[in-house]
């Protein structure tokens, strides 16, 4: 399968509840790991949502390991947010963090193809 982009692809909205003042997601969309699923199809973000010191914090679990894309286990994906601070997004409520998990997988999915 080809992975197509687009020419001027945006990112996704912001998803109501979110915290003020900077609690935006701060990593990349746009250059994201790519991992290959036993589908054939590639997984960019697979986030989770997971309740850190009373937050909603939206994380990935594909990411980087021993130099290739892998999919992250739980703890795993916690563990690089607590040593690097990166995240698709901090909200109020569970709700809120699995409407900006819809967003951001219709954006990756549009900007990398299905």
């Amino acid at each position: 399968m080809a992975i197509r982009q687009l020419s001027n692809p945006q990112p996704p909205p912001p998803a109501r509840a979110m915290l003020p003042n900077g609690y935006n997601g701060n990593i990349d969309l746009h250059n994201r790991p790519k991992y290959k699923n036993k589908d054939g199809s590639i997984s960019t973000v697979k986030s989770v949502g997971f309740n850190i010191d009373g937050v909603e914090v939206l994380l990935p679990t594909i990411g980087m390991k021993n130099g290739r894309p892998t999919q992250l286990t739980n703890d795993e994906a916690i563990a690089l947010y607590k040593a690097t601070g990166k995240h698709l997004g901090k909200f109020k409520t569970p709700e809120a963090s699995n409407r900006m998990a819809e967003l951001i997988h219709k954006h990756q999915e549009k900007y990398y193809g299905k």
